[in-house]
């Protein structure tokens, strides 16, 4: 593999070819709906990869992946045009990434993957004296881009010194955090004018918790692809219902977020898990995006976890969390501001402090809110 980085034309040329394969695929995808193209759509799949391999490994900032998204999502000039009249750029992302998106998960965890590492981390200035073994010691590139580290010497639990009567609440991953208080500011802030709807965001919830949503709070956390793609318990709590839900990896970079007629929110592949707590029922969402092969949940229904313990991990791929916090839940004190633009997102560092709420008394934690059935 050359290692000098693309140039913009370069960036640009491959954005091209990138594009080209996914109308290909989407075409195919339609046709082996018919059982007629599964020879053709793998082969398809098998040119794509070394492609998405190149733009990941040898852009500055994603620089390529970000074009391929600019076009697909743009409008003008910057619209991706294929000269067919019927072709429907979104559909691309519908249909066509989710099957790539499973493949390339598979091809980043062939033990050949591994040769990948070394480049992956020059690209994104990876911090690698995180990890607890050796590079040479993963075995593919998912492997590595969900590593472990040494919790207790680079992570240390943030205190809950419980003086007041307070109690902490840890940041989930190292990753950008933006606060929506209330959610509905998520409609001005990141949806514009599209109408965001909590059922249908929280995968076809039947356990009324949408409804308790109305001047809750959201959390955002998006991961960077040099971030540790693994995500911790932020109180302690025993694990409710989970369950799944979208039908798309649609980008979760602004622009995908923020376009007027795709519900990037609403339409992702997710897992939705309950946590139960001594305060009530809160839920967390984790959401794929391009790329992504899977969130494998290190814990099931029942589970009890404790404040910084880990619950999921992501395989490769653009991915978020958001923490939903219903209007009957005791307030957070957080520490970080509100409805600000994507832009200007905190980031923090897994199991540091994100925010502290009131000890529940006797008589709340008995009547603590569940929306388990």
């Amino acid at each position: 593999m050359e290692a000098s980085a693309l140039a913009t034309d370069e960036m640009e040329a491959l954005a091209t070819r990138i594009l080209e394969g996914l109308r290909k695929l989407t075409a195919l995808e339609k046709q082996d709906k018919e059982g007629e193209a599964s020879d053709a759509k793998a082969q398809a799949q098998a040119e794509l990869i070394p492609l998405l391999e190149k733009a990941i490994l040898r852009s500055p900032d994603d620089q390529t992946m970000r074009i391929v998204y600019r076009r697909i999502y743009g409008d003008g000039d910057d619209a991706f045009e294929t000269g067919d009249p019927s072709f429907d750029r979104f559909e691309m992302m519908r249909a066509s990434l989710v099957a790539l998106s499973v493949e390339f998960g598979k091809a980043w965890t062939r033990p050949e993957s591994a040769a990948l590492i070394p480049r992956f981390i020059e690209t994104y200035e990876v911090d690698t004296s995180l990890c607890v073994k050796p590079l040479e010691a993963f075995t593919s590139m998912n492997d590595f881009f969900y590593r472990a580290i040494d919790l207790e010497a680079h992570r240390p639990l943030s205190p809950d010194p419980n003086a007041d009567g307070a109690r902490v609440i840890s940041a989930m991953a190292d990753a950008h955090y933006m606060l929506f208080r209330p959610w509905e500011m998520v409609r001005g802030l990141v949806v514009k004018n599209k109408v965001f709807n909590m059922h249908d965001f929280l995968g076809g919830d039947e356990t009324g918790f949408a409804a308790d949503m109305e001047g809750g709070d959201v959390i955002c956390v998006r991961l960077h692809p040099r971030h540790i793609h693994r995500a911790y318990a932020p109180l302690d709590a025993t694990i409710g219902r989970i369950w799944h839900g979208g039908i798309a990896y649609h980008t979760t970079k602004p622009i995908g977020i923020e376009h007027p007629f795709i519900d990037t929110l609403g339409e992702n592949k997710r897992v939705v898990v309950e946590l139960v707590t001594s305060w009530g029922s809160f839920l967390v969402a984790f959401v794929g995006g391009p790329l992504i092969g899977s969130v494998q949940l290190q814990v099931q229904q029942g589970t009890h976890v404790e404040r910084g313990q880990e619950i999921a991990l992501f395989a490769y791929g653009g991915s978020a969390i958001y923490m939903c916090f219903p209007r009957s839940f005791p307030r957070i004190d957080f520490t970080i501001p509100s409805n600000l633009p994507l832009t200007q997102a905190a980031e923090l560092q897994l199991r540091s402090t994100l925010g502290s709420l009131a000890q529940p008394s006797v008589s709340s934690t008995s009547s603590a809110t569940s929306f388990s059935s």
